[in-house]
């Protein structure tokens, strides 16, 4: 629980400072940082992993504060970055394929890896190896993201919100998308200059 905790805050703390700067500087800021916390989290796993969990007190509540300050950085990206190059009128269709393919693949994989980490046996284990592998194939595409990240083209500015289903049954994704509802296209009455 107390892990959830600190991925919970890693989030809040991301989406706190990234507040009207994603506007301003645009999107591509934030997906770099979301990969450079993912290759991070990648290197720290592969650590443990290979130190035989030594580090665990240590590691592991940054590895998870990472994990939610990586995910509040790319899901907020994500929605800022599809609001700007797809018409509002024609939203709903690309957002939601886009949302469900993303949630199928996340639930896809535990699936899928779970088929290749276990190792045959009478005793529960995990195949270290395969575990590693994991997140050195993470490590490799965070890389890989990073430098295709500056062929995406973008302009700054807000291309609205966009609002997704589900949040209720999925508070973590609600708090990741919290920071696209800020409409800061208008001013507030006491941001005017006095006359």
């Amino acid at each position: 629980m107390l892990l959830t905790m600190l991925t919970y805050f890693g989030l809040i703390a991301a989406n706190w400072q990234m507040r009207s700067q994603m506007d301003r500087v645009g999107t591509k800021p934030f997906f770099r940082l979301s990969y450079l916390f993912h290759a991070l989290i990648a290197v720290g796993w592969i650590t443990f992993l290979f130190t035989g969990g030594r580090w665990q007190l240590l590691m592991l509540p940054v590895l998870y504060f990472l994990q939610g300050a990586a995910s509040g950085c790319w899901n907020s990206a994500n929605l800022n970055y599809l609001a700007k190059i797809l018409p509002e009128e024609g939203r709903a269709l690309p957002v939601s394929i886009h949302g469900a393919v993303i949630t199928f693949i996340g639930g896809c994989t535990p699936v899928l890896w779970g088929l290749f980490l276990t190792v045959p046996g009478d005793l529960p284990a995990v195949n270290v190896m395969v575990f590693a592998a994991f997140f050195g194939s993470l490590l490799v595409v965070c890389v890989i993201l990073l430098f295709l990240l500056n062929r995406l083209p973008e302009k700054t500015g807000t291309g609205g919100s966009i609002l997704q289903g589900g949040w209720m049954l999925r508070p973590f994704r609600g708090v990741a998308n919290a920071i696209t509802l800020v409409d800061r296209s208008s001013k507030r009455e006491d941001d005017r200059p006095p006359v």
